[in-house]
C-alpha cells in the first residue's frame, strides 16, 4: 500500500465539507498505519479544540482509548480540532503522527503520561541510547588505500592544462577542493614558500559563495619549490581573474572580491558540481580507476598525507597542514600508513648506548653475524 502524498490532503479539503475533511484525515491515518502496522485502527472525528478553562491551551488533537463500539470490537477515538484545520497540511499531519504515537503506546500497554506535561509516555522521556548499559555502535573501520604516484600523474595528465595545477595543490599541498577553487594569488608567498588557506568556494542553496575554510580556521601550508614553479607558470599561462561572490550566504549583502587562481573559461568561479562530472570523473576513468567516493578529489589529500608520513613527518604537523581540528583524528585515519618503527627504535637505543647511529640492515645485525660465525665454527 503506497503512502498518499500530503498534497492529497489539501485537494480533498478544498470543498470544506465535513465528509471530505474526515475522509482526508482517514486517508492520512491509513497511510500512517501502512508504514507502521502496529498503530491501531481508530474512529476519526472533528470537534472543538477550544480550552475548557481560560488558562488551558488550544488542543489540536486527542486520543481516547476504546471510546467507540464497532460490532464486536471497541475502537479508540482520535479527535482533530476544527480550529487546527486552519493550519498547513504538514502541521495537521504532525498532529496525526502525535496521536498515532499515543495509539502505539496504548497498543503496547505503555503507561501514557501526556497529562503530566510529557510527550507520550515516561519511557520516551529520555533517549534510551544514552543509558550506560547501551554500547554505542562503532562504524566499520575502512582503511584508506592512497593512490600511487603513477595514478596521480595519470589523472593529472587527463585533465585540461588550465586545471592541472589543481591536482598539484591537492597531492602536494593537501588542500581540499573548495580551498583550491578559492585560492587567491595573494595567498601564495613565493618568496618564503608558504600557502595561506583563507577562504573556499562552496555551494549554499545551489549558489556559489566564498566562506571560511572547514573548521572556520585559516592555516598555512609549506610550498615546495617544484610546486611554486608550476603555479608561477600557471599564472603566466592563465592570468588570474577577480571574482565577486557573497560571503557565506547567498542572501548576504556582504560581497567579497578575490583574485582567483582558477576560473572557468568564462572568467567565473568554478562550480564543483560542474567540474567533477565534466573533468574529474572522465580523468579518473581514463586513468583506469573506478568512479567512486574513494576516488574523488579528496583522494589527493590522502596521497599527500601518506607521502608526509612515509617521509617521517609528525602527526601533529600533518594534522596542521591538512586543517584537521584534532590530531587524534589524523592519527586514527592514517596510522596504518605510518612506516614501521622497529629499526628506528633499535637505532635510537644503539645511539643511547654508544653504538653507531646508522640503523643496521637485517643481514648485518650482530645477532645474525654471530649465528653465521657459530655455524661456520661448527662446520669446521
Amino acid at each position: 500500500m503506497t503512502t498518499p502524498p500530503i498534497a492529497d490532503l489539501t485537494r480533498t479539503c478544498q470543498p470544506f465539507t465535513s465528509a471530505g475533511i474526515v475522509s482526508a484525515l482517514e486517508t492520512a491515518w491509513a497511510a500512517i498505519r501502512a508504514r507502521h502496522p502496529e498503530v491501531p485502527e481508530v474512529v476519526l472525528i472533528v470537534g472543538s479544540g477550544s480550552p475548557a478553562t481560560p488558562k488551558a491551551s488550544m488542543k489540536w488533537g486527542h486520543f481516547a482509548s476504546l471510546r467507540w463500539q464497532h460490532g464486536d470490537r471497541q475502537l479508540p477515538e482520535v479527535l482533530v480540532s476544527g480550529e487546527g484545520l486552519k493550519r498547513s497540511p504538514a502541521e495537521i499531519l504532525v498532529t496525526l503522527l502525535h496521536e498515532a504515537a499515543h495509539g502505539l503506546a496504548d497498543v503496547r500497554g505503555i503507561q501514557d503520561t501526556s497529562r503530566q506535561g510529557r510527550w507520550h509516555n515516561k519511557k520516551f522521556g529520555k533517549n534510551p541510547c544514552s543509558a550506560k548499559s547501551v554500547d554505542k555502535p562503532r562504524p566499520n573501520e575502512r582503511k584508506i588505500v592512497p593512490w600511487t604516484l603513477d595514478q596521480v600523474r595519470a589523472v593529472r595528465a587527463a585533465i585540461p592544462a588550465r586545471y592541472q595545477p589543481m591536482v598539484d595543490l591537492g597531492s602536494a599541498c593537501g588542500m581540499r577542493q573548495g580551498e583550491i577553487l578559492g585560492l587567491a594569488v595573494d595567498d601564495i608567498d613565493f618568496a618564503d614558500g608558504w600557502i595561506t588557506v583563507r577562504q573556499q568556494v562552496k555551494r549554499v542553496r545551489s549558489r556559489l559563495v566564498f566562506g571560511l575554510p572547514k573548521n572556520n580556521k585559516e592555516r598555512r601550508i609549506p610550498l615546495s619549490d617544484a610546486i611554486a614553479d608550476i603555479l608561477a607558470q600557471h599564472i603566466i599561462d592563465v592570468p588570474p581573474r577577480s571574482v565577486t561572490l557573497p560571503w557565506e550566504d547567498p542572501d548576504n549583502d556582504k560581497r567579497v572580491t578575490v583574485t582567483l587562481l582558477f576560473t572557468t573559461t568564462r572568467k567565473n568561479a568554478i562550480n564543483r558540481s560542474h567540474f567533477n562530472p565534466d573533468f574529474w570523473h572522465p580523468a579518473v576513468k581514463q586513468a583506469g580507476l573506478d568512479r567512486s567516493r574513494d576516488n574523488g578529489m579528496h583522494a589527493l589529500r590522502h596521497f599527500y598525507a601518506s607521502a608526509l608520513l612515509d617521509a617521517g613527518e609528525t602527526i601533529k604537523a600533518v594534522a596542521a597542514y591538512l586543517g584537521h581540528a584534532d590530531p587524534g583524528f589524523t592519527l586514527r585515519t592514517y596510522t596504518h600508513l605510518m612506516p614501521a618503527s622497529e629499526e628506528r627504535t633499535r637505532a635510537a637505543i644503539d645511539a643511547l648506548f654508544g653504538k653507531p647511529k646508522k640503523a643496521p640492515t637485517p643481514s648485518t645485525r650482530p645477532g645474525r653475524t654471530w649465528r653465521r660465525r657459530f655455524r661456520r665454527s661448527r662446520a669446521t
